[in-house]
């Protein structure tokens, strides 16, 4: 019994041992394994973004696994968590205030489009670490207000949930119109099948285009406009990504706002 008690005793020191002198065969293993399982069965579940039925629909199918992730080389804090290519449809997107998520066919695309889409992505986290202040920009200079919920007007629309733009995702312009991403009619409908629609609240009817004076402070002399107008957080991120290429009003009011945040 007392030889199998040093042997006992021995062992333990020895496991112990290769405990402080190994960290790396503590219980990370079985961690990562945990925590892969577990975003495994949360993959197919819809976020809190997800907008009634079509909006649910779309996404069936789409798996939101991590296939590797890293820290941002350029974003303090921040993780770039490339993902299934199915996730959100291959569309880029934001999670809380330090998670781009890439879908693996968006970042083994060209080496440019992978800096733009991370400066843009990156746009959106700065957005919901200091949301007061775009808040106020938006309201201030650009004539925005952003709400949680939507007028009651808009309630039964068939409108499309965007996670860059939660949980204030409903936009709304001078206090009369409203910029909605609403899907198309018809079978075998996709994620990127919404398009951007004008709900003019005062005339109570959807606009066939946005108002000129809109146009006139977010559209170049061209006739170049933001192509993700739905919310002023979306174009933000749409203007930075290109911003010497923008010339018009509101980018150029965005210039100057934005430099406060060294990017």
């Amino acid at each position: 019994m007392e030889i199998w008690g040093w042997i006992l005793i021995v062992g333990v020191c020895t496991l112990v041992a290769i405990w402080f002198m190994y960290p790396g065969w503590k219980l990370e293993p079985f961690v990562v394994s945990l925590r892969a399982d577990a975003a495994a069965a949360a993959a197919d579940k819809p976020g809190e973004w997800v907008l009634g039925a079509t909006d649910h629909q779309v996404r069936v199918g789409n798996v939101c696994r991590v296939l590797q992730s890293f820290a941002d080389p350029e974003l303090a804090g921040a993780v770039v968590e490339i993902v299934d290519a199915s996730c959100e449809s291959g569309l880029p997107h934001t999670i809380g205030t330090n998670r781009i998520r890439i879908p693996e066919s968006a970042w083994n695309s060209s080496a440019e489009r992978r800096q733009g889409i991370l400066r843009h992505e990156r746009v959106h986290l700065l957005q919901r670490r200091d949301p007061a202040a775009w808040e106020a920009f938006y309201r201030d200079v650009w004539q925005y207000t952003t709400h949680a919920e939507p007028p009651t007007a808009l309630r039964a629309a068939n409108i499309r949930g965007n996670p860059d733009t939660f949980p204030h995702r409903w936009a709304c312009w001078k206090g009369r119109y409203w910029f909605v991403p609403v899907y198309a009619e018809g079978p075998n409908i996709r994620l990127q099948d919404a398009s951007v629609r004008i709900w003019d609240a005062v005339a109570g009817t959807w606009l066939d285009e946005p108002p000129y004076e809109w146009r006139t402070a977010f559209c170049d002399e061209r006739g170049r406009c933001p192509h993700q107008s739905e919310h002023p957080a979306e174009i933000s991120a749409e203007y930075v990504t290109d911003l010497d290429t923008w010339t018009t009003p509101a980018a150029m009011s965005l210039r100057r706002f934005f430099s406060q945040f060294n990017f």
